[in-house]
């Protein structure tokens, strides 16, 4: 089969409105899914310990049809332009339908790709980012000779805050958010919108251990952002992470620093 990551679109509003054709329990990581009728998969995260119980809406480019744990790995059945397929999810990749090509002599072009015939494919080649390819008969071109590529449908993922109306003075009382603070976790990309628009956060750093040359390391630790502006709505998100970069992005935990007006 091939692996899927599928896109994970978080909301503190998500509302299941559609009836649910097929459901499994991942028991090793507390999900439950369902596919639903109109071909999404909602996901439903339990950590009692942690009082945590939440719906994410995940859709990819095509409709889940059906869902099934079998061990510790879940299986679901996508249906796409090119056909039915059995797909898995797969923490290591990070697109869609994706697949993984090895080589021992570096070669220009990734192959195996029918079942993305004539779409538009994310592309990691040896630990770098490349530009975006159409899949021509069942193969893409690397953009220079690799010896790993991983290449895939890119997802969009979503990720923001509760409103913050109900930590302030009044709900129209007005706000400036001063500093974001993100926990990483081996996250390869992070855009991130403060309210000016989505902006990439920069990982490297001249004098680090890498070079120009090699591809850039993947971040754990804090990330702060400073913020600018003041804001009237309490409704709004004061942050959102929104991107859709087929690197990994794990975020443990975020702090904001807030002023509120009397």
């Amino acid at each position: 089969p091939t692996s899927l990551s599928a896109h994970c679109s978080h909301s503190a509003h998500t509302t299941l409105n559609v009836n649910p054709t097929a459901q499994d329990f991942d028991p090793k990581r507390r999900l439950l899914h369902l596919t639903m009728a109109d071909g999404f998969l909602a996901t439903l995260t339990i950590y009692r310990n942690q009082q945590v119980t939440a719906w994410t809406r995940q859709e990819t480019d095509g409709a889940f049809r059906d869902v099934a744990v079998v061990g510790d790995t879940t299986y679901v059945l996508v249906q796409r332009a090119q056909g039915l397929f059995i797909e898995a999810f797969d923490a290591a990749y990070g697109v869609d339908g994706g697949i993984t090509a090895v080589t021992f002599v570096p070669e220009d072009f990734a192959s195996g790709l029918a079942h993305l015939e004539g779409q538009t494919v994310a592309i990691v080649a040896d630990g770098t980012l490349r530009q975006p390819q159409t899949v021509d008969g069942g193969q893409v071109p690397l953009g220079a000779a690799s010896s790993k590529a991983v290449v895939g449908l890119p997802f969009r993922h979503v990720i923001e805050s509760l409103p913050v109306a109900g930590q302030v003075a009044g709900q129209g009382a007005s706000y400036r958010l001063i500093e974001v603070t993100l926990r990483l976790h081996e996250t390869g990309a992070l855009v991130c919108d403060l309210g000016n628009g989505p902006k990439p956060v920069p990982f490297r750093q001249i004098g680090g251990a890498s070079s120009f040359g090699e591809p850039p390391p993947s971040f754990s630790g804090d990330k702060r952002i400073r913020a600018l502006g003041w804001r009237r709505s309490g409704i709004d998100a004061p942050w959102r992470i929104d991107q859709d970069e087929p690197l990994p992005c794990t975020v443990l935990s975020v702090t904001t620093e807030i002023k509120v007006t009397d």
